[in-house]
């Protein structure tokens, strides 16, 4: 690959500071849902990757259905389909994440400290819980730096045998 390289100073490579993020309610983005096993329970759950309203920061949540304790799981789900504006299944339809990516919805995220393996101490963001009346936040606003999920790109919109370059 050609690339006309030239060094950069040593405050250019410096990592820039960022504001951390704070406990507290925020628009989130639902980035990625996918339907997995719990490691620790065995039982069905749903991964979801969540985005913050103009950070770059990633916010994962389980919803884990859990047959010893059903009440508790529907009012988890009902709070999250409320919260994304997410049509919930008929009784006794399956639930699937068809058309979960892109819906936004408020959380009440709440950090806790942990440590890494390199025993460097952390923050771990999680969601306490989803907000299904989040008209108080601010609209969503893409992250500095990057594209909204439409943009499209050469791959998407040629075939390969048609790239015109």
């Amino acid at each position: 690959m050609k690339w006309d390289f030239t060094e950069p100073s040593e405050e250019e490579m410096k990592p820039k500071a960022f504001e951390p993020l704070k406990a507290g309610k925020y628009r989130v983005r639902i980035m990625n849902a996918e339907e997995t096993v719990s490691k620790t329970s065995n039982n069905d759950m749903f991964k979801l990757t969540l985005e913050v309203s103009g950070m770059k920061v990633k916010v994962f949540h389980y919803l884990v259905m859990n047959p010893a304790k059903p009440e508790q799981t529907n009012i988890n789900l009902g709070r999250f389909f409320k919260a994304f504006n997410i049509q919930p299944p008929g009784k006794g339809d399956d639930i699937n994440t068809i058309g979960w990516e892109g819906h936004t919805g408020g959380a009440e995220l709440k950090v806790e400290p942990y440590e890494n393996m390199e025993g460097e101490k952390r923050e771990r963001f999680s969601v306490k819980y989803f907000l299904f009346d989040a008209d108080d936040l601010p609209d969503w606003i893409e992250p500095e730096n990057s594209a909204p999920k439409s943009t499209p790109t050469v791959s998407n919109i040629y075939d390969s045998d048609d790239i015109p370059f």
